[in-house]
């Protein structure tokens, strides 16, 4: 009888989830994940073959889990809404906001990521592009898109980042700026979606 594995793979993106949310990306080694997984460092290579692969999968976690929030939050009726959607999503999803926003791609590798994890992340990134260009304004300009990305990400990012950096609980007077970033699109007219044929 040939006996199962102890590990899953995805025990060890959990570990590096909770390592780069703690620690960033220097405190991702497969040494650390290993102590943390409580797997042998073999048993984590013969399953990704880099730390840059495990790091890759923990970021694609991260970044999946927030592009289905965006995603949803944009397609709704009340685009404004989007504003406050980053920050609810990050109190319920604390580990994958540290990651997300407190971590600088760049700084996240040491070698590329293999490829079909690297197509993956581009695959996700696409989806948010996707999702802001249906939500422009009917008659896109520059600033007005950039009103858009503003509301809805990096006003929110930039109104939480403390709190994440401290490790604090995001206080509810938050929620009201983040309201007040709505403002600054919802009296533009969208785009109309096509409707489908019945």
């Amino acid at each position: 009888m040939v006996r199962g594995s102890k590990f899953d793979p995805g025990d060890f993106v959990d570990a590096a989830m909770l390592l780069l949310s703690e620690g960033g990306p220097t405190a991702v080694t497969m040494a650390a994940i290993a102590k943390r997984s409580g797997a042998p460092t073999g048993s984590i290579y013969h399953r990704f073959p880099s730390r840059s692969a495990v790091v890759a999968a923990a970021w694609l976690r991260a970044l999946t889990a927030f592009a289905d929030e965006i995603e949803t939050a944009l397609a709704g009726s009340r685009p404004d809404a989007a504003s406050m959607r980053l920050i609810a999503w990050s109190r319920s999803h604390p580990r994958e906001a540290r990651v997300l926003f407190l971590s600088e791609p760049a700084s996240l590798f040491d070698a590329a990521p293999p490829e079909d994890l690297s197509a993956a992340i581009r695959t996700q990134e696409a989806r948010m592009e996707t999702a802001f260009q249906a939500c422009s304004p009917a008659a896109p300009d520059a600033e007005a898109f950039a009103r858009l990305r503003f509301a809805v990400i990096d006003g929110p990012v930039a109104l939480i980042r403390p709190y994440l950096q401290s490790g604090e609980p995001i206080p509810s007077f938050v929620d009201g700026v983040a309201a007040s970033l709505g403002g600054l699109i919802a009296s533009e007219p969208r785009r109309t979606q096509p409707q489908a044929a019945e």
